[in-house]
């Protein structure tokens, strides 16, 4: 059974539990960096918006005898349960025809640019060094596990009768607001003693949810305070689309060697669908910007 055939099915046993007037979708989701997935979509027919729920790990574990059709449909109509209960059905998309109603929830992200030509042929964007930063809109906060975005289509960006340059900045006066920076020194986040680790130190750089927070690295101001603070220049890597890591510049010695670090992570350790970049940055307190190591 092919992961398709396997979403097919479990489709069909929803849908033979579920009312009527529901409607269960299978979709091929794009994801960062071209990643295609399949999922599952609920809904019923007076509903909005519905969860998309993929399903390659419950093929994986169904494959390996961890888990039985039953169980994985229970835990299917668990999730849509929990969903259709909570606030989530209630943002009215007639809103997001105007652009003046949605104008405080536009926030932006940043992703690989080669990685994500495709998406990039339809949404607005701009190049940053070999990134490109896209802009979204916030559905929802994140209290209670209840966030969502949506990207902006050059569609909608036409219909609301605005420029890329509007969209950028609008969004970078509202990302920092609604998705606040956090700077976490990184034995904090893993809870080691700083006396039993030799190596340079490393700051944790994101948002305080933690999600897509590498758009922090565009907030006015941030790094250059940060720097100051620590009376040096910062080497940045790009841990992932979620968080970058802050080392000061004057620890490092062979910066150009941690491309190598950087690349080999991505390889081993991190997601498709979250690589940023294999390249390592550079942020000059002198100059108050940001290059790309080469």
């Amino acid at each position: 059974m092919t992961l398709r055939e396997f979403t097919e099915e479990l489709k069909t046993r929803i849908e033979e539990i579920v009312s009527d007037d529901t409607i269960v979708k299978v979709d091929e989701v794009m994801k960062n960096n071209s990643v295609k997935l399949l999922a599952l979509s609920i809904r019923r027919k007076d509903e909005a918006l519905a969860p998309t729920i993929y399903t390659e790990e419950y093929f994986n574990h169904y494959n390996d005898g961890e888990i039985s059709m039953e169980e994985i449909v229970n835990s299917v109509l668990k999730i849509y349960s929990t969903y259709a209960s909570g606030p989530n059905l209630n943002f009215d998309f007639d809103r997001f025809e105007d652009y003046e109603t949605m104008r405080d929830s536009i926030i932006f992200r940043l992703v690989n640019y080669d990685r994500n030509r495709e998406l990039l042929e339809d949404v607005p964007h701009r190049r940053y060094m070999d990134l490109a930063v896209i802009y979204c809109c916030l559905l929802k906060d994140f209290e209670n596990g209840t966030g969502a975005t949506t990207v902006v289509k050059k569609a909608i960006m036409e219909q609301w009768g605005v420029t890329e340059e509007e969209l950028y900045r609008t969004a970078i006066k509202n990302s920092p607001d609604l998705l606040k920076v956090r700077i976490t020194p990184m034995n904090e986040m893993l809870s080691y003693s700083p006396e039993c680790f030799t190596g340079p130190e490393m700051f944790v750089f994101s948002n305080e949810e933690m999600v897509n927070g590498a758009s922090c690295l565009l907030y006015p101001g941030v790094l250059k305070t940060f720097a100051n603070n620590i009376h040096s220049d910062l080497i940045i890597l790009p841990s992932s689309v979620h968080e970058l890591i802050l080392i000061p510049g004057s620890q490092i010695e062979d910066v150009k060697g941690l491309s190598g670090l950087v690349r080999q992570v991505n390889e081993s350790e991190v997601e498709e669908k979250e690589i940023l970049s294999n390249n390592v940055y550079k942020y000059s307190l002198e100059g108050d910007r940001v290059e790309m190591v080469v």
